[in-house]
């Protein structure tokens, strides 16, 4: 079944699990990661970013939505790393569930200005928003983008920051970054931040490409599944 990435969250959230938000670019990576969700019973998230859209056509989009539609399990199509609100507004048109939209370069009251429109615009139509605050990384160039130098999510903004734009969900900066890490590679990851209140919200985390340094992950969940931790991206190399 298709849902929007809120009611997923929601259930993750009161439960206390993540669901897994999968970067495909074609009908290989789409098949496989949803006949994998659909094996273990698992809800799953499917996205693209902007840039994607150039070679992936709206007869793509309409078998997608066709194949998740008829899923036995909840899944979500889901706009990743949206920049401006015209790549928001070209997912929604092609029937998106979710859409990100990343404001996290911009002058903090800028980003809030962009994100309640979006929120205005897509709630209108039972869709969902999340949203970024803080930069994740980049470490080689990629779809989705990133920050040369990271700014760490601060717990007491990303608190304000949805009460101001109605997000439903928050990217949260904590050290990772996109990207392949290099061998050496440390990420200087934050895992202190705590938000008092997320639990209001769902917390995406982003920049986990096969990263062995990613699978503290498993440490991170533990840390953060009690305070809403409950998206987590995959992509693929």
């Amino acid at each position: 079944m298709l849902v929007n990435m809120k009611r997923l969250l929601k259930a993750a959230q009161s439960k206390k699990f993540a669901v897994g938000a999968f970067n495909i670019c074609d009908s290989l990576l789409f098949e496989t990661v949803l006949r994998c969700a659909e094996k273990e019973e698992a809800p799953v998230i499917i996205q693209l970013a902007p840039p994607e859209f150039e070679y992936v056509g709206e007869s793509f989009f309409c078998y997608m939505i066709t194949e998740m539609e008829k899923s036995k399990v909840p899944c979500v199509l889901h706009l990743d790393h949206g920049k401006t609100m015209s790549d928001c507004v070209k997912a929604v048109r092609c029937g998106f569930t979710s859409i990100m939209i990343d404001g996290s370069q911009l002058e903090y009251e800028e980003n809030i200005r962009i994100t309640q429109k979006v929120c205005e615009m897509a709630h209108c139509l039972d869709v969902s928003v999340e949203a970024e605050i803080g930069t994740i990384g980049s470490l080689e160039s990629s779809v989705e983008g990133g920050a040369a130098d990271i700014i760490y999510t601060v717990p007491e903004q990303a608190v304000d920051f949805v009460e101001r734009t109605k997000a439903d969900a928050l990217a949260v900066a904590i050290g990772t970054a996109h990207g392949i890490y290099p061998p050496g590679f440390i990420p200087k990851l934050r895992i202190d931040i705590r938000i008092a209140d997320w639990s209001k919200f769902g917390i995406g985390l982003y920049g986990n490409i096969n990263n062995r340094w990613c699978f503290p992950a498993r440490y991170l969940y533990r840390r953060y599944f009690g305070h809403s931790l409950c998206n987590y991206h995959w992509s693929w190399n």
